[in-house]
């Protein structure tokens, strides 16, 4: 309380309570007065009218605001982010590139759900993108697809059993005909319901008798098995 009961407020004043205002006029202070940080001190309790009995920043707070901009050039935090990544047909050739680098050795015909966002090329996302879902089957002998999940006016859609069934239908069992698939060639897929609901196992287990690795069939294959194959990870 100051004579004449005018009451003071006491201000707290630290690295993380003061503005980005108050950081920069600590800084100019500092330069401004020979590099004196009590200087710089007395200016901002002048400056922002502080009363003699509160405190203001200390030494330390305004060395490491002076650090700060000297190492970044601001005195405040900048807030980080990832660039995210949309579907094109640059990202469509890097995601069939890097099923081709996979081909050498691999035994099965393993089909995998893509979301386009999660390409690795740095490419920037529009503010309202769509995802799209892509299918692609991976053997050593052949790739089939990719296969773009897709309504019929071209725009994307979930992905249901019904859409699932008539890729393998209008896709897969065709392209097979020219492969060297026979007895000894295994299916693989992961535990989606798209892929195990009985109209889709329905077309498989004929084309692959005994050789269906999936949930609920021949070789079981839970989802997030640690045993997964490389392609899905």
């Amino acid at each position: 309380m100051l004579p004449g009961g005018v009451a003071v407020n006491s201000v707290q004043f630290g690295m993380e309570s003061c503005t980005g205002a108050q950081c920069a006029f600590g800084v100019k202070s500092f330069y401004k007065n020979n590099d004196s940080y009590v200087a710089a001190r007395r200016e901002f309790r002048k400056k922002f009218g502080i009363h003699p009995n509160s405190k203001v920043p200390s030494a330390h707070a305004i060395k490491t605001w002076v650090n700060k901009f000297e190492k970044t050039g601001s005195t405040v935090k900048k807030k980080g982010g990832s660039v995210k990544t949309v579907c094109s047909p640059r990202n469509i050739d890097a995601v069939r590139a890097s099923f081709e680098q996979v081909l050498a050795g691999r035994l099965c015909v393993i089909p995998r759900n893509w979301d386009c966002q999660k390409a690795m090329s740095g490419v920037q996302k529009p503010l309202h993108s769509s995802k799209m879902t892509v299918w692609c089957a991976v053997a050593a002998f052949a790739i089939i697809g990719p296969y773009f999940f897709e309504d019929e006016r071209g725009n994307a859609c979930t992905l249901t059993s019904v859409h699932y069934a008539h890729m393998l239908q209008d896709l897969f069992i065709l392209r097979l005909q020219g492969l060297p698939v026979n007895k000894t060639t295994y299916f693989q897929q992961d535990g989606a319901t798209s892929h195990t609901a009985k109209i889709a196992m329905s077309i498989l287990r004929p084309l692959f008798p005994g050789h269906l690795i999936s949930r609920y069939d021949d070789i079981e294959w839970p989802a997030r098995s640690p045993d997964l194959s490389v392609c899905d990870f």
